[in-house]
Parts: structure tokens; C-alpha cells; sequence
């Protein structure tokens, strides 16, 4: 078992000490709702009139509703992230370091959210003091139990020379840029339709920061450096089928068409390319284009770790990154319909033992 058993503990408490498919069920669920809550309760506290709206996109985002009720630890694990991220908002450090130890004991790469904490502590902190002794001691006499449980996992990390709990190929740390390829291919499905709403925006932001004779080489040279690196490393991600394991293979479907047809990395290239320059422009004047930013970067930290390609994988930095944004009613409308029909759509497919992502 290559993850912490926080999981399964949990799964055995609601069965009664006895293990459940139920109980196993059951703990998602319960995961999914503590979430929704956490994501709303936060909106509230950020000033967000329609808090409610938040929890209706977490509820529909196609990535995380496959996991909302299955046996296993997704849905657990990304419900103690948004807790640690609630709880660092409104100050409470030591429930936001608990909730961090518990993320870790169900998936132990949520160790990266350690380091948003600390790092997201310190910012706010210093834009009310702008002293940077005054600053670290806050940080520290809030982030103390999160510092402690990092360097313990460090620690233990140096120690045995891995992250997992077994040393599988599997499981081995071997960065892997497929893996950024897939996030950017899930990304552009999940958000296209808000492209048309974004433009304008876009356009301005071009227009002030250089114009298209500097955004378009700039586009040109990331298409190009993801392009000529792709590789798709891991031996899990080069088929779309093992005999008797359908669930969780197809999901390798881009990456297999990329290994059949080289071309279509410079699409996927492309891809990559203009998200990145998106994103940036979006939170470039962003009320927490920090929090975002430094979101982002565990998230890459999280999917470097590890050579396999999993879109799960992707599910805390967007949710993290989601319980930041500040969407229009219109913005709002549009991806909302535009993720229940997605997982309508998914829906017959994972009934069927199929998942696309």
C-alpha cells in the first residue's frame, strides 16, 4: 500500500472496527460535504454575497465527482486540504496544522500544503506589518505544529529515501512532464467555454503588458520547450487496457494518441502554452493572486513527484485554487451548466467501469 492508512482508519471507525464497502462509501461522501462546507463557510468570511455558489461548483467539477462516493481516499484527502486552507484563512493555526497531519496520514504528498500554509501565513502577515522579524514570529507561533509536522516528514523522508510506503516502480520519484501535458489537456476541457467571456480581459492585459509582439514569441517558445520534451515515461500510462482492469486506464487516452501521432505534442504544446498565459493574466491583479500562485507551484510540486500520470492528482491544487476565485454571476452560470453536463455525460461511463479522466 503506498499511502498512510488515514483512510482506511477512518473507513473502519464508521464501520464499527469492521471493514465496509458501505462505510468506505460512506467516508467519501461524508468528505465531499465537509468540503462544500469548508469552500462556503470561506467564501462567506471573504465577502462573497452568494457563498452557496462555490459549493454547487465543487459539487459538479467533473474531476472530483467520480471520487465523491467511491472507496478510496481522494475525497477524504482533498477535504483536509480545503480545511487546512479554511482554517489558515481565518487564523486558527493550530487547526489548520492538525488538519495538514491528517491530509498527510490519508495521502502524504499533501505534505506540499505544509509549505502553502507557512508561506501564506507569512504574506499576510506582512502586508499589515511590512517588518519581517514580526513577520517570521508570527508565522512561526502560528504555523509551529505545521513546521514540526514537516520536519518530521522530512525527516522520515531523508531516513528511508522515499515518500511512499513501498518502493514499487509504481510508486517511484521520478518527475515525469506528461504529467503537466494532462493537467493542461483536463484544464482546457474543464474551462474552454469561459475563454469567449475572458477575452476582452485578455486582451487588455496584452495590450498593457508588452502586446502581441511579446506574447506571441512567448507563446511560441512554451509550445515549443513542451513540445520537444514530452515523453511519456511511465509504463502504467502506455496503454489503454489491462485484462480486467478497465477503470483505471483510459484516462491514458491523449497521452497514447501523443506516442501514436508525435505532432500532436505541439497541440498539446499549445495547449499548455496559452493556459499558462491565461492563468497569469487572471490573477496578475487578483485579490489572492499569492495564494494562488503559491497553489500552483504545490501542485507541480505534488505532480513531480511522482512519474505516473494520474488526473486525480490535479484535484487539490484546483480545488484550492477554485476556493480563491471570484467569478461573475454570467462566469459563474456558464461553468456551472457547462460541468453538469460534463458529468452527465461521464456519468454512463463510470457506470460501466469506465473513466475518461
Amino acid at each position: 500500500m503506498p499511502m498512510l492508512p488515514g483512510y482506511h482508519f477512518t473507513a473502519l471507525s464508521l464501520g464499527g472496527g469492521h471493514a465496509s464497502w458501505v462505510a468506505a462509501r460512506l467516508t467519501s461522501v461524508l468528505a465531499t460535504l465537509l468540503l462544500l462546507a469548508a469552500a462556503a463557510q470561506l467564501w462567506r468570511r471573504q465577502g462573497h454575497e452568494a457563498h452557496g455558489r462555490i459549493a454547487a461548483l465543487l459539487a459538479a467539477l467533473p474531476l472530483l465527482h467520480p471520487f465523491s462516493a467511491m472507496a478510496y481516499t481522494d475525497a477524504l484527502s482533498v477535504a483536509y486540504v480545503g480545511c487546512v486552507v479554511y482554517y489558515t484563512h481565518i487564523g486558527i493555526g493550530w487547526l489548520a496544522g492538525l488538519c495538514l497531519a491528517l491530509a498527510i496520514a490519508t495521502r502524504q504528498t499533501n505534505a506540499v500544503w505544509g509549505g502553502w500554509l507557512l508561506l501564506t501565513i507569512f504574506v499576510q502577515t506582512w502586508h499589515s506589518t511590512r517588518r519581517f522579524w514580526p513577520t517570521l514570529k508570527t508565522t512561526l507561533g502560528r504555523g509551529w505544529l505545521s513546521l514540526a509536522i514537516l520536519t518530521c516528514g522530512a525527516g522520515l523522508v531523508w531516513h528511508y529515501q522515499r515518500v511512499t510506503l513501498t518502493d514499487g516502480h509504481g510508486n517511484a520519484l521520478q518527475p515525469n512532464l506528461a504529467t503537466l501535458h494532462s493537467a493542461g489537456h483536463l484544464l482546457f476541457l474543464f474551462f474552454a467555454p469561459l475563454l469567449p467571456l475572458r477575452w476582452p480581459h485578455l486582451k487588455n492585459t496584452i495590450a498593457q503588458c508588452g502586446g502581441y509582439r511579446l506574447w506571441l514569441p512567448l507563446f511560441f517558445a512554451i509550445t515549443t520547450a513542451f513540445a520537444l520534451t514530452f515523453k511519456n515515461a511511465h509504463i502504467w500510462n502506455r496503454d489503454l487496457w489491462w485484462p480486467e482492469c478497465k477503470f483505471t486506464l483510459l484516462r491514458n487516452w491523449p497521452l497514447v494518441a501523443i506516442d501514436k501521432q508525435p505532432w500532436l505534442a505541439w497541440i498539446s504544446g499549445a495547449i499548455l502554452s496559452m493556459l499558462i498565459l491565461w492563468l497569469w493574466a487572471e490573477i496578475r491583479q487578483h485579490r489572492f493572486k499569492l495564494e494562488i500562485s503559491a497553489a500552483v507551484l504545490c501542485g507541480i510540486a505534488t505532480l513531480l513527484t511522482n512519474g505516473l500520470v494520474e488526473p486525480r492528482y490535479f484535484l487539490p491544487t484546483l480545488v484550492v485554487g477554485l476556493m480563491h476565485a471570484q467569478f461573475e454571476t454570467k462566469t459563474y452560470r456558464v461553468l456551472l451548466g457547462w460541468w453538469v453536463l460534463l458529468t452527465l455525460a461521464h456519468a454512463p461511463w463510470i457506470v460501466t467501469g469506465w473513466s475518461l479522466w
